[in-house]
């Protein structure tokens, strides 16, 4: 994976989860789980959240005010995620919003 996907993949993966676990009103967390097995990359980010995001079907809708210039993030994510051949997974519950992400066979062995 290219370095400039990985920032940007982090980047908008973790912005998101510290603006939401911000919003918490209990405690207020972002973890973070990277594992490797054998060629496979497995990443799993959980957060806090207020309970403000919004869906449109499978599609997650930015709470921003500027929608013009925000918004973004996860479709960035999702077309890295793509182009690696790899699986996108969210879940959220009243406590977490979870993010898992597997890419197989994209490390050399």
């Amino acid at each position: 994976m290219r370095n400039e996907n990985v920032i940007s993949l982090f980047g908008n993966l973790l912005t998101n989860a510290f603006e939401a676990a911000n919003k918490a009103s209990t405690e207020k967390y972002v973890n973070v789980l990277i594992s490797r097995v054998d060629t496979s990359l497995f990443l799993q980010i959980r957060n806090s959240h207020g309970g403000d995001f919004k869906q449109a079907g499978k599609h997650f809708l930015t709470t921003k005010h500027n929608k013009k210039e925000h918004g973004l993030g996860i479709l960035i994510v999702k077309d890295i995620v793509a182009k690696y051949d790899g699986e996108i997974v969210f879940d959220s519950n009243e406590k977490d919003f979870i993010v898992e992400i597997s890419f197989l066979s994209i490390l050399a062995e």
